[in-house]
């Protein structure tokens, strides 16, 4: 078994908060957010930040018990009791009870061919940041060390899908896997997460972000908020700059609100439905031999038909090309602009 240095960071698990020798220190959850923008819901409700996503860390937070029971004590306790939580604007709400016994199944069956060597582990840069790994895991093949991070993300509502939750693990179990080996003197050999929803599962190996694109992220300088909770985040240069070693591209920016979004997707698809309709209509009245149609708030009509003289510029272009040439107008026209929907709207 290897032996891993510990670190002398005190984690509180009820605040979610690290400190050594009584100085906070940041988490990497908020490092991520805040300076690479990642896994950040930008468009939710007020409804969302206060009731579903705690509630939704009160089904992670009993997985996560559920594993460590079973890695640290061999026990299978998968019965998690309701809690209360205290909202601003929606008042007492109760989440659970929830039984995750078959999350706890689901990660059995991923640790096939690892043994646990630590649950909750802390690792540190011992100077602004800690946090905690999910799971150390050693490959019974070739005696590895894996990181492997547990989410109970619901992928339809995470910004950008299952890719960007992929592109997030990756800067977060890099990160680890940097202060780890600092820390343990243990060279990392994979990455990887279990994800658990309601049923679903699968088990993900992770690409490493390289060190020296980590390290440079922890080079941001960090100062409490003055309210007291967090902190401030202050990096030196464009952050962009350190995703060529991440997953996929980062999710473009929401430069404009999700209402508006909404309402060009509802406008898009009412003018797809309205096209249908109005063939259909038209169908209709040629059927019954109508031209005209009185339908209460709009008026169809069916015009006759007509011939008109249109000038061939193919033809005039490959038959006097000298002459074409000579009739050329170049006019500068403004950029086009162009919305199209996309092929899973219906």
């Amino acid at each position: 078994m290897i032996e891993l240095k510990k670190s002398a960071v005190a984690f509180d698990e009820a605040q979610h908060t690290y400190t050594l020798d009584g100085k906070p220190l940041s988490g990497i959850t908020s490092l991520i957010h805040q300076v690479l923008g990642l896994g950040t819901y930008p468009d939710a409700s007020d409804f969302v930040k206060q009731v579903a996503i705690p509630r939704a860390g009160y089904y992670g937070t009993s997985v996560h018990h559920a594993i460590q029971y079973y890695d640290t004590l061999g026990i299978k306790a998968v019965d998690c009791e309701a809690v209360e939580h205290k909202t601003a604007d929606f008042g007492l709400q109760v989440f659970g009870p929830v039984n995750v016994a078959a999350e706890l199944e689901a990660y059995i069956e991923h640790q096939q061919g690892y043994k646990p060597i630590a649950n909750e582990f802390t690792v540190s840069d011992n100077e602004k940041f800690a946090s905690q790994i999910d799971n150390v895991w050693q490959s019974e093949e070739d005696g590895g060390i894996w990181l492997f991070d547990t989410k109970t993300n619901n992928t339809d509502y995470y910004p950008g899908g299952v890719e960007a939750l992929k592109q997030y693990l990756s800067w977060q179990l890099s990160i680890y896997a940097y202060l780890f080996e600092r820390q343990c003197g243990v060279k990392v050999a994979g990455l990887g997460a279990n994800w658990f929803h309601k049923g679903k599962h699968a088990m993900w190996l992770i690409e490493r972000v390289p060190d020296e694109n980590v390290a440079k992220l922890l080079t941001t300088e960090i100062a409490p908020r003055p309210d007291g909770h967090g902190f401030v985040y202050y990096f030196d240069g464009d952050a962009s700059e350190l995703f060529g070693g991440a997953l996929v591209e980062q999710p473009q920016e929401q430069i404009v609100g999700k209402d508006v979004v909404d309402a060009i997707a509802d406008y898009l698809l009412a003018e797809k439905r309205a096209k249908t309709l109005k063939a259909q209509l038209c169908e209709a009245m040629k059927a019954h031999g109508i031209t005209k149609w009185e339908a209460g708030r709009f008026t169809a009509t069916i015009g006759k038909g007509s011939v008109s003289s249109t000038f061939d510029t193919k033809r005039f272009q490959k038959e006097q090309p000298e002459m074409y040439e000579q009739y050329l107008k170049l006019t500068n026209r403004a950029p086009s602009f162009r919305i199209t929907l996309k092929n899973e709207e219906k």
